[in-house]
């Protein structure tokens, strides 16, 4: 009887220990990753308008009149879904339809590896984005478009 209390005082704690790392990893992990709640930007964190965006094309993709296509911005970015709107706006009086989409930062450049976008448009100070085979890139600064090398 002695041994059975033991075991499950032993199973318990083992238990307990996991399920507190897997809710609340290490700081070093959760700083590699970025996936754990950690690492997220606070709610009431004060954000400053970028000076500096990165809209990325893929293949196949033309602002034909009549075409219709999903543009991929990071969620909670309110400056981004701003800039993402007044595009979108801008396309319609051409008559190219935007819908707008909002993904993590993680689960977009995902997607953008993976080839899943049509339309990508990130803070690019903020987003690493790597190299995206096939994509145009074009430099939005200070409301002006330029054409990055």
């Amino acid at each position: 009887m002695k041994s059975r209390l033991v075991l499950f005082a032993a199973v318990s704690a083992f238990i307990a220990i996991c399920c507190n790392i897997a809710h609340s990893p290490p700081s070093f992990v959760d700083a590699i990753t970025g996936a754990a709640p950690k690492s997220w930007k606070k709610a009431g964190a004060v954000q400053s308008a970028p000076a500096l965006y990165a809209l990325y094309k893929n293949e196949g993709v033309s602002f034909s009149p009549g075409s219709a296509w999903q543009l991929a911005i990071v969620k909670d970015d309110e400056f981004l879904a701003s800039s993402a709107n007044i595009l979108s706006d801008d396309l319609k009086l051409n008559g190219v339809t935007l819908e707008i989409e909002a993904y993590s930062e993680i689960l977009l450049v995902s997607r953008a590896v993976a080839g899943k976008y049509e339309l990508i448009l990130i803070d690019a100070e903020r987003t690493v984005m790597p190299e995206l085979p096939g994509a145009e890139r074009s430099t939005l600064r200070n409301g002006s478009r330029e054409e990055c090398p």
